[in-house]
């Protein structure tokens, strides 16, 4: 079975919190996720995920890719989606997409494990912030300390 695609983007702050949008509808409903989408008209995955982040926060993401899954665990349907991470930071006014997520905001890696949070984007997340606070050229925002 051909896997569907998406791109995900895990978008910090200068106080290394993580921009987290709350799901209004469809799959992860009422759960926090990673801001992100599926390519349009051939995209490659870092233009979707440039694209889904301007679309649904009104920023611009600059990313950095990190790294391709393939995950079967999160569909009903059991269909595999390559899933696209990048990271980065992103400028510009804010201006939540309220149709696709009902809010969204950064949080620190200390508050996560106590969020419901979509697609096994929390183990990613740990992870991705367990290795930037090891490697200070990973993530070198002003308030960063190894």
């Amino acid at each position: 079975m051909q896997p569907k695609e998406v791109s995900r983007a895990i978008i910090y702050d200068d106080d290394g919190r993580v921009l987290l949008a709350k799901r209004a509808r469809g799959a992860g409903e009422g759960q926090w996720a990673l801001i992100g989408g599926k390519p349009e008209n051939g995209e490659k995955p870092i233009e979707t995920v440039v694209r889904e982040v301007l679309e649904e926060t009104g920023l611009t993401f600059s990313p950095t890719p990190l790294r391709v899954e393939v995950d079967d665990t999160h569909d009903p349907e059991g269909t595999p989606w390559r899933v696209s991470y990048f990271y980065g930071q992103a400028v510009g006014t804010f201006a939540l997409l309220a149709d696709e997520n009902s809010e969204a905001r950064y949080f620190s890696r200390n508050e996560l494990p106590a969020l419901s949070i979509a697609f096994g984007h929390l183990h990613i997340l740990e992870e991705f912030l367990d290795t930037a606070l090891r490697n200070s050229a990973l993530l070198n925002y002003p308030g960063h300390t190894k």
